[in-house]
C-alpha cells in the first residue's frame, strides 16, 4: 500500500499536466477569433517586426515568434491558439517547481492543480496573443531568480538576467516584474542577504535592455497619452482581478464564488508570522498592481490580462495556505483545495459554453452560405474587414461604414451611403462595437429607411442585418 501510494505522487505531477493539457483543448476553438487575435496572425504574417525596439510596438518579441510558428503551422484557429496552449500547459510545471521550492512538495502539487484548472489560465491558453507566454515567462523568470538566490551561481543568474530582459518585449508591462522582483527579495530578508551582489548586478544589467523600449515609453507617459482605458480606483482594479482571476472570463459568475479560494487564501493565518517564501509571492504579486494603479493616474493602463504575470503568485499563495489547513487537518486541507478546483472548473465550463467573443465566424459563415451576385458588405466598424476577410476570404466587395462621431450629418450620411451602393442590389450591415464610430445610430438608421430588412441575427457582441435595396432609395447627389 505504502509503495502504492509512493507510486501515485510520483505520477501526480505528470497527470497535472496531462489535465491541464485536456482542459485547453478542449474548447480551443469555441471562441470565434476577435480582431486582437485576427491582428496577431496579419501582424506576424506581414513580417510587421522589423525590429524589437521599433516604436509604439506591443510585443514586437511575441510577434517575431508568432510569425515562425504560423509558418511551420499554417493560420487555422486550432494550429494558431496551439502557440498559446502551449506556453499554458508548461506553466503548470513550472509552477510545481517554484511550489516546492517555496514551501514543500505539497505546495508544488496543490499550486499544479490551481494552475492547470484555472478558468482564467484556460481561458488565455485559448486566446491568440501573448498573455499564456507572458505568464510562463513571468514563472520561469521567478523560478530562476529563486534557484539563483538558493544555489548561486553564474549559470543562473545569467539565465535569470538573459529570460527576464525577454519581458518587456513580449508585453511591454512585462518589465513590472522586475521592480516586483526586487521588492520579492528585499520581504525575503535575511534569507536572501548573502546574494545581496549578485542580485543587484543583474537588477542593473536587466537595465540595459529595457532602455531602447523606455525611450519612446517614456515620453508618452509624461504626456499622458491617451490609451483607450478606462480609470478604475484601486479597489476597483482589485475586484476585477479576484473575480477574473479566481473565477474566470464570465464576467456573471457569483461573488460568492470567490469563497474557496478566500479560504485557502485564509490558511496562511495559520501561522503567527508569514515565513521569506511566503513574503517574497506577496512581493511577486502586489508590486506590478500598485504600478499599474500609480501609472494610471497619469494615462489609464489597467486591464486584468496585463497582470497576468502575477497570477502563479496568488495560486502559490493559495496553495501555501491550503498546505497549512492540511497540517491542521489532512481532510479540511484537501476539502478546500477540492471544492476551490471545482468553482475553477465550473469557471471552464461557462466560458466553453456561451460565445464571449464578437461572433465573427458565425456572421461570416451565414453571410457565405446566403450570399448571391449583386451583394455588398457594409461593415461598421471599418476595421471588421480583417476578421471577415479571416473567415470569408478576400475579395467580396466592401463598403466601409463611415466615421460619424464628429458632426457628420444624417444628410451627409445619406449620400455617402447612395454612393457606395448604388451598383448593389442587397446589402450586408455587420454591426460590432459600432458606437467607437457611430453613436447615433447613422448607418442602421439609413438601411431601414432606404431598404426592406429581410433578416436579422444577433450574435455574440455582433449584429448582422440582410436588406435589399428598394427602387425608391434617394439617387445619389451630384
Amino acid at each position: 500500500m505504502t509503495q502504492l501510494i509512493r507510486s501515485a505522487r510520483r505520477v501526480l505531477p505528470y497527470a497535472l499536466v496531462l489535465a491541464a493539457l485536456g482542459l485547453r483543448l478542449h474548447g480551443l476553438t469555441f471562441q470565434s477569433l476577435w480582431r486582437d487575435e485576427v491582428d496577431a496572425i496579419r501582424f506576424a504574417q506581414a513580417g510587421s517586426v522589423t525590429s524589437l525596439r521599433q516604436l509604439g510596438w506591443n510585443g514586437p518579441l511575441y510577434t517575431w515568434l508568432l510569425g515562425l510558428w504560423l509558418d511551420w503551422t499554417g493560420t487555422s484557429e486550432f494550429a494558431a491558439r496551439f502557440s498559446s496552449l502551449l506556453a499554458g500547459v508548461a506553466l503548470t510545471p513550472v509552477v510545481y517547481r517554484l511550489g516546492a521550492a517555496l514551501s514543500s512538495r505539497r505546495t508544488g502539487l496543490a499550486a499544479a492543480a490551481l494552475a492547470a484548472m484555472s478558468a482564467y489560465l484556460t481561458w488565455y491558453s485559448q486566446e491568440l496573443k501573448m498573455y499564456s507566454l507572458l505568464a510562463l515567462l513571468g514563472a520561469a523568470s521567478t523560478t530562476l531568480l529563486l534557484r539563483a538566490l538558493q544555489d548561486g551561481g553564474r549559470k543562473r543568474w545569467s539565465g535569470y538576467v538573459l529570460l527576464t530582459a525577454t519581458l518587456p518585449y513580449v508585453h511591454v508591462l512585462g518589465v513590472l516584474l522586475i521592480p516586483a522582483h526586487a521588492l520579492a527579495y528585499l520581504l525575503a530578508w535575511p534569507r536572501s542577504r548573502p546574494k545581496l551582489r549578485p542580485f543587484a548586478l543583474s537588477l542593473a544589467v536587466l537595465v540595459i535592455p529595457y532602455v531602447p523600449l523606455a525611450a519612446w515609453q517614456a515620453p508618452l507617459l509624461l504626456n499622458a497619452f491617451q490609451t483607450g482605458h478606462p480609470y478604475y480606483p484601486l479597489p476597483d482594479m482589485l475586484e476585477i482581478l479576484a473575480r477574473g482571476w479566481t473565477l474566470g472570463i464570465v464576467a456573471s459568475a457569483d461573488a460568492r464564488l470567490m469563497a474557496p479560494f478566500a479560504l485557502a487564501l485564509a490558511g496562511l493565518a495559520l501561522r503567527p508570522r508569514l515565513d521569506a517564501g511566503a513574503r517574497f509571492l506577496i512581493g511577486w504579486l502586489t508590486v506590478p498592481v500598485l504600478l499599474v494603479h500609480l501609472i494610471s493616474l497619469r494615462a489609464p493602463v489597467f486591464t486584468d490580462r496585463y497582470l497576468i504575470a502575477s497570477l502563479p503568485a496568488l495560486l502559490l499563495l493559495a496553495a501555501v495556505g491550503v498546505e497549512r489547513v492540511s497540517r491542521r487537518s489532512w481532510g479540511a486541507g484537501l476539502l478546500v483545495l477540492a471544492v476551490t478546483l471545482a468553482v475553477q472548473l465550473h469557471g471552464i465550463r461557462q466560458q466553453t459554453s456561451y460565445s464571449i467573443k464578437t461572433d465573427t465566424r458565425s456572421a461570416a459563415r451565414i453571410v457565405q452560405q446566403q450570399w448571391q451576385e449583386g451583394d455588398l458588405l457594409l461593415l461598421q466598424i471599418p476595421y471588421l474587414r480583417y476578421s471577415m476577410d479571416y473567415y470569408l476570404g478576400e475579395g467580396y466587395p466592401i463598403l466601409e461604414g463611415p466615421f460619424t462621431n464628429y458632426g457628420m450629418s444624417p444628410e451627409e450620411a445619406g449620400r455617402y451611403f447612395s454612393v457606395g451602393t448604388q451598383a448593389h442590389q442587397r446589402v450586408w450591415l455587420v454591426l460590432s462595437e459600432a458606437e467607437m464610430w457611430d453613436h447615433r445610430g447613422l448607418t442602421e438608421a439609413w438601411l431601414r429607411q432606404n431598404a426592406a430588412i429581410l433578416e436579422e441575427w444577433e450574435l455574440a457582441r455582433l449584429r448582422l442585418l440582410k436588406a435589399e435595396l428598394g427602387s425608391d432609395a434617394p439617387a445619389p447627389a451630384d
